[in-house]
């Protein structure tokens, strides 16, 4: 049956905070003496402005990209490489758009979707996303194996002007997959193996919805995807990897 699931991951960076800086009244002066004053300056010499309240941070220096899927597999004879589809990066493009890619012979399709990798100006934060619709991978019939079709998917991340990453992944009318339970929030890395037609037969594919990867050599990086399918992960008359929405995050201070 088919179901909807979102997951929101945060991961922290390293940062800091200025400390607050606290205005002091002015002091109480004399009352003024009775005599006239001297008149002003004709031209007198304009205060400093004070301003009502600080601006914000600047954003993080920060590394991202995008890309609505992609397929490199060999399906006996026939070998798929498909995109990466409608690329972005916060380099350029900062956002793209494909109307849909399809393999030769049918085994992998994509439909239409979107990227985008920009900075939001009104809050300052970094946001990479990608989202599609109308995947489908028909290869495994082959072998007796069922049709997965996904009807929505989104990955996306984001870096604040703190160096945060957050991350989130939704996936939408998912078919073809059996033994998928789970209560609520979809749970990272959740993985299904399809078995193969006949006992004794290797899996056919393994399944990973909510794939978070989180690199050791960069700290606060993270790479999202929406689904990732490995073909005969344990070896097989097929191989390949097939990402459905993706996408990556990295904090320009993240230490390696």
């Amino acid at each position: 049956m088919a179901r909807r699931a979102v997951m929101t991951l945060a991961l922290a960076a390293a940062c800091a905070t200025a400390p607050a800086v606290a205005v002091a009244a002015p002091a109480p002066t004399d009352p003024a003496p009775s005599a006239p004053a001297p008149s002003a300056p004709s031209d007198p010499a304009p205060s400093e402005p004070v301003p009502s309240a600080l601006a914000p941070a600047a954003p993080a220096p920060f590394d991202g990209s995008a890309s609505v899927g992609t397929a490199t597999a060999q399906f006996g004879e026939s070998a798929v490489d498909l995109g990466p589809l409608a690329p972005c990066t916060t380099d350029g493009p900062a956002a793209a758009s494909t109307p849909g890619a399809s393999s030769e012979d049918g085994s992998v399709v994509f439909g239409a979707g979107e990227t985008k990798c920009a900075l939001n100006p009104d809050s300052g934060l970094w946001k990479v996303a990608a989202k599609g619709r109308g995947f489908r991978l028909t290869a495994l019939k082959a072998h007796g194996g069922p049709e997965i079709r996904v009807s929505s998917f989104t990955a996306g991340c984001t870096i604040t002007a703190a160096g945060r990453a957050q991350a989130s992944v939704s996936v939408g009318g998912v078919s073809g997959l059996s033994g998928v339970s789970f209560l609520g929030v979809l749970p990272i890395n959740y993985t299904v193996d399809i078995p193969g037609a006949e006992a004794g037969e290797p899996v056919l594919a393994r399944v990973t919805m909510n794939s978070v990867v989180t690199p050791s050599a960069v700290k606060g990086a993270v790479t999202v995807s929406a689904l990732k399918v490995r073909l005969f992960p344990d070896g097989g008359p097929d191989s390949g990897t097939i990402t459905v929405g993706q996408a990556t995050c990295t904090p320009g201070d993240a230490d390696s």
